[in-house]
């Protein structure tokens, strides 16, 4: 039965992770920490998770959001964070996060199919 209600509060857990709802997950996880607290570099590695979230998502967001996101930081802590993930402090308690464009990668895509190859598909479609 212990198996089973721990199975399914690490489910619950990664679907809040997969569905971004990262104050729910907090939440859930704060009320069993004996679980998790034995875990080195746990909460760490869920807060890197969020911060490749965020910036993949926001240009800028709001210091106090990100607090609530990575889990109720301290502003030492969300420092930590915001110079670790290279955002800067802008006015009116916002972070810019990045610029979307920055990200936007392209590829030139190049496909080299012989007539040959596909004659046979093309005679028999009619």
């Amino acid at each position: 039965v212990y198996i089973i209600k721990f199975f399914l509060y690490v489910l619950q857990l990664f679907h809040l992770l997969e569905i971004c709802d990262f104050q729910q997950f907090w939440k859930v996880l704060r009320e069993k920490p004996g679980l998790y607290l034995g875990i080195t570099g746990f909460e760490d590695s869920i807060r890197q998770f969020i911060c490749h979230t965020i910036k993949i998502t926001y240009q800028s967001i709001k210091k106090q959001i990100v607090c609530n996101l990575l889990g109720g930081l301290d502003e030492t802590q969300l420092k930590h964070w915001v110079n670790l993930n290279k955002w800067n402090e802008i006015d009116d308690g916002y972070l810019h996060i990045s610029n979307q464009d920055e990200l936007i990668k392209s590829k030139n895509i190049k496909e080299k199919i012989e007539f040959e190859s596909v004659a046979g598909v093309v005679s028999t479609y009619k």
